[in-house]
């Protein structure tokens, strides 16, 4: 079924929603109920991934959500944003209220429609969405206007106050105003044609949409450049959950990652507390202290048949399933004080899926002075090795949108060959799952994502893995992948 521009979809203000709801009742029937978000289908083609996180940031419980308005067949008539706000917070699963318009989609958003027309009746004041106004005790607080509307009662309101509260200002040229959509802000300048456009994600707060063409003539205009890390711009539907997964594709992923980055550190602790020395390594509790490592740090862990279980997930925000267990060596000969040896790999099995983390650290580090250090590279690990269970046909955390063919022929060739070793880095699945896992640890650094790839990548020539000539054939890849992910912050 074709889906509808975002600008011919009903947009009800939430002061008037009960309003709308008792037309819409003396027209058609209406329930009232609870409906699990993941049975709910798009009537719209785009999202805004900036007000899709927005919300999910004003809601401690599903329950506490504005009611969505859905039709009769299970499309959504009012609400997109609220829908894919719920399955990026709380899952797919999680039950949200309703209200049942007895209608099939289309007749159910012509009808609404033509309610929100006749509720968003023009109102003749010196006033916009967007300006600023002057109220509070003393009528010296500057605010921006969010919405305009009238009360019970009939009276103008400025943000669902009375309009009498407020006072009109003279803005001129330094005056601030900031972006109700991405919180931006920034000073009213001589030459700004454009005040209420927001310089940062294109919101018109005039117009309450995202205006990118008008941005980009805003740019040519002031010759400046839009915030690097922007995207504001609306993504459009594909099918089902895909669209949900694309806009907030990184997103969802985070809560998981991070709190198994804080039990990996948990575990660590622990098991340290308990053990051995280098001399009597016979207290094991978790993990050996090595007095020689078994050849490479590799060898070690390969050998090392003993596990420290770190924690059974079930994240059903993202919707993945792993067991995660972790691998601990202290040794002073295999790691240099100061320093440490950390990898992993995952198993994308078909009941649950496990990832398994390999640390060493020297015993002069064991006090905890290297955790710091440790932490952005074990986000990095842990995230790069749960985009390789998303990729894994008939895993139990398969998702179909980032299913992939094996590519184990290819691996061993490479493992083979140290010549061939940058097509590592080539391969389909090693390029998303780098890709996701450099911007998690660049989101925990809280450094720009452009600088974390060209760190990693300098690195890995600086160490001889990589040719000069290979990074860039790597770096284009990876380049031309992101837009297509979404999500992620384009690289120059």
């Amino acid at each position: 079924m074709p889906l509808y521009s975002r600008k011919d979809m009903p947009q009800v203000n939430t002061q008037d929603l009960s309003k709308a709801l008792s037309i819409a009742k003396s027209k058609v029937k209406v329930t009232k109920g609870m409906t699990i978000v993941g049975s709910l289908k798009p009537s719209q083609k785009e999202l805004i991934s900036n007000k899709v996180k927005a919300v999910s940031k004003k809601y401690n419980k599903p329950t506490d959500m504005k009611p969505l308005i859905i039709s009769k067949d299970n499309y959504i008539v009012d609400g997109h944003h609220r829908w894919a706000a719920a399955i990026y917070k709380f899952g797919k699963d999680t039950i949200v209220p309703t209200f049942r318009l007895h209608l099939k989609r289309d007749e159910a958003i012509e009808l609404y429609n033509d309610i929100a027309s006749s509720l968003n009746e023009d109102i003749t004041i010196p006033i916009n969405v967007g300006d600023t106004v002057l109220g509070g005790k003393f009528k010296n607080k500057r605010i921006v206007v969010k919405s305009i509307g009238k009360n019970e009662k009939g009276d103008i309101t400025i943000n669902n106050k009375p309009l009498m509260k407020f006072r009109l200002m003279n803005e001129s040229t330094g005056a601030s105003i900031q972006c109700s959509n991405c919180t931006h802000s920034w000073d009213i300048i001589h030459s700004d044609d454009r005040p209420y456009l927001c310089h940062n994600c294109g919101y018109d707060a005039q117009s309450q949409k995202i205006d990118l063409v008008g941005l980009e003539d805003w740019k040519k205009t002031l010759k400046e450049n839009v915030a690097p890390n922007h995207n504001g711009k609306s993504a459009p539907y594909g099918s089902g959950y895909d669209v949900v997964e694309d806009i907030i594709v990184e997103g969802m992923y985070d809560k998981l990652t991070g709190q198994i980055n804080k039990d990996v550190f948990k575990t660590i602790k622990n098991a340290i507390k308990g053990s051995g020395t280098q001399v009597k390594p016979n207290k094991f509790k978790g993990y050996m202290v090595r007095k020689d490592p078994m050849g490479t740090m590799q060898d070690l862990f390969a050998k090392e048949t003993r596990k420290l279980k770190v924690g059974d997930y079930s994240d059903n925000i993202s919707g993945v399933d792993v067991e995660v267990v972790l691998k601990l060596a202290v040794t002073e000969d295999g790691v240099e004080p100061g320093k440490f040896f950390i990898d992993g790999f995952a198993d994308a099995d078909e009941d649950w899926p496990s990832l398994e983390v390999n640390i060493g650290i020297h015993p002069n580090d064991i006090n905890g002075s290297i955790f710091s250090k440790i932490q952005p590279v074990l986000r990095d690990l842990v995230r790069h090795e749960i985009e390789h269970l998303t990729h894994g046909k008939g895993s139990a955390s398969e998702k179909p949108s980032k299913t992939m063919r094996g590519d184990d022929a290819m691996r061993r060739k490479i493992q083979d060959n140290p010549k061939l070793y940058y097509k590592y880095f080539l391969l389909p699945k090693e390029v998303d799952a780098n890709i996701h896992g450099l911007y998690s640890k660049a989101k925990t650094m809280k450094k720009p994502y452009q600088k974390v790839v060209d760190d990693y990548l300098d690195s890995l020539v600086d160490d001889g893995v990589i040719t000069t000539k290979k990074r860039t054939e790597i770096y284009t890849t990876w380049k031309k992948r992101i837009p297509k992910i979404g999500g992620i912050p384009k690289l120059k």
